[in-house]
């Protein structure tokens, strides 16, 4: 018997055991009956207890409606099968909102619910058609409307082709011809939705208490949106509020003034961000000119190897690439350069065209010596050890370069 769809809400019931199946150490079990919603139409199942053994979930298999539990149950024995009542109420909480926020999107955007899910700690519903932020707002004000209306929430069954001449939202077409009875849900007599669906609702719009809008993404050629009905819509606030709080007394303002000095901050981090290319840039110049005058000269062309303490990877790539390009054309020159770090050390290296050796050749040089890991290609190349490099390494490289540029 479908106790679940009953009104006021069946918590407890008597039933017979009629079978009890083990899987993997889950034992699944059928009653007679069952106040227990399987899972279906986007809604989670109800969970509860058989006795004193907890049931994790439920499902309808193969036309019959499975019970996970924990411990088997004795086939024939007379069992006491208790709802948990806060995990229905806020399903059903859910579900009321989704219809409340599927039914206004139709009828203010004329957007349809493509897909909907429901999961422990969120919620989704996809629409075919994109809306702007202000339509979600707009949206969502309605929802919170029909909350406060307490409009009465209705069930209807009727067969496949009655249904097929009703107004529905939404009515599957494999549904239009079924000879089964048809469950249709009203909210407010339809006037703010009418759908088939075998979920559980509450038995007012108002019950919701309050519905949230936490998220929304472009989603395909529609859009995603995410949402909170009831004490979920309240936990998140909270939670929000809370964040909000608390970042406003690291910028030492309020809540309400939080935007203004982000943006502040946002302005002089830009500020800030130009000023730092801006001296880069001269620190590579006057750094460049400095390396040039100490370049060692290997039969026709020369090479510079030269290790800094903090520089980033890009630093040394600034470097570098201003190395080359004032020479290139000019002169026959390497560059190699390393960056000692917290984490090991970095390396860059560079050359400009005519240069026999290529850049990739002596990365793995580099990578050999100091057991790093990069590559690159014949005009530069760059990579990274564990290990700091030290000046016996350097002495080893330099060799190693008088050489190959001979």
């Amino acid at each position: 018997m479908e106790l679940y769809y009953q009104y006021p809400m069946v918590t407890e019931t008597t039933a017979s055991v009629l079978s009890c199946t083990e899987e993997n150490g889950v034992f699944l079990v059928t009653l007679s009956s069952s106040p227990l919603f399987p899972e279906g139409g986007g809604q989670l199942s109800d969970t509860g207890r058989i006795d004193s053994v907890p049931v994790s979930e439920v499902r309808t298999v193969g036309g019959k409606t499975i019970h996970y539990c924990s411990a088997p149950l004795a086939v024939g024995k007379t069992v006491t099968v208790t709802l948990d009542v806060d995990a229905r109420l806020d399903h059903s909480a859910q579900h009321t909102g989704e219809h409340i926020l599927s039914g206004l999107a139709h009828k203010l955007f004329g957007a349809a619910n493509v897909g909907f899910h429901m999961a422990k700690d969120y919620c989704t519903i996809d629409l075919d058609k994109f809306l702007t932020d202000e339509e979600l707002k707009k949206l969502e004000l309605a929802a919170n409307e029909a909350v406060r209306r307490n409009s009465p929430i209705t069930t209807e069954l009727v067969s496949g082709s009655e249904a097929a001449s009703r107004p529905l939202r939404k009515l599957a077409e494999k549904l239009k011809d079924s000879r089964e009875q048809i469950r249709i849900v009203y909210v407010d007599g339809g006037n703010i939705d009418s759908c088939t669906c075998c979920g559980t609702h509450l038995h007012t719009s108002g019950e919701v208490g309050a519905i949230l809008i936490t998220d929304a993404q472009k989603y395909k050629s529609g859009v995603r949106i995410w949402f909170a009905c009831g004490e979920r819509a309240v936990l998140h606030a909270e939670r929000l509020q809370s964040e909000v709080t608390a970042l406003a007394r690291r910028y030492s303002t309020s809540r309400e003034e939080l935007p203004t000095a982000i943006e502040k901050q946002i302005a002089e981090l830009s500020a800030c961000k130009q000023e730092i290319k801006t001296k880069a840039n001269l620190l590579s110049e006057l750094l460049s000119e400095k390396l040039i005058s100490e370049a060692v000269r290997a039969d026709t062309a020369e090479y510079i190897i030269k290790c800094f303490e903090g520089f980033t990877s890009s630093d040394l790539k600034a470097v570098t690439d201003r190395i080359i390009a004032d020479n290139e054309g000019k002169r026959q020159l390497v560059v190699l350069l390393f960056s000692v770090t917290p984490s090991g050390t970095d390396y860059r290296m560079a050359a400009t065209s005519g240069v026999k050796l290529p850049m990739r050749e002596l990365c793995s040089a580099v990578n050999g010596i100091l057991a790093g890991k990069g590559g690159g290609s014949p005009a530069f190349a760059q990579g990274k050890s564990a290990r700091t490099v030290t000046d016996e390494d350097i002495a080893s490289l330099r060799g190693y370069l008088a050489s190959a540029l001979r």
